[in-house]
């Protein structure tokens, strides 16, 4: 058996580690829209997407005369078991304009969102 220098298996992991980093980073993964409400602002969406537990980010995709295109992306997830199936986090996302009265689409599913107003 022969044992290879600390350095040799150092940077072996190192070159383990960066292909993992990057495989991680390749694959994206955005979750669908469940709900949507606007303030009286116009411009305050309260965005609720899964699951339970999972950091999320989002970005504004497009904006035209008829619709705002948003997609949501897990960053970070941990197992919560059957809570996920009852949890909904909510994520207030502020608009670069006034929604006024365009359609809200999920960028994930392609899909227009009901926007219903805040209560």
């Amino acid at each position: 058996m022969r044992i290879r220098p600390a350095s040799s298996r150092l940077a072996v992991a190192a070159i383990a580690l960066t292909g993992f980093i990057a495989a991680s980073c390749a694959s994206a993964e955005y979750v669908a829209i469940a709900s949507a409400r606007i303030a009286n602002d116009d411009v305050t969406l309260e965005i609720g997407v899964g699951p339970c537990g999972a950091t999320h980010s989002y970005e504004v995709l497009k904006i035209d005369g008829e619709a705002v295109t948003l997609r949501f992306e897990i960053l970070t997830s941990k197992d919560t078991g059957d809570f996920v199936q009852t949890c909904l986090p909510l994520h207030m996302v502020e608009l670069p304009e006034p929604l006024n009265g365009r359609q809200l689409i999920d960028g994930t599913t392609g899909e227009p969102v009901d926007v219903l107003p805040f209560p």
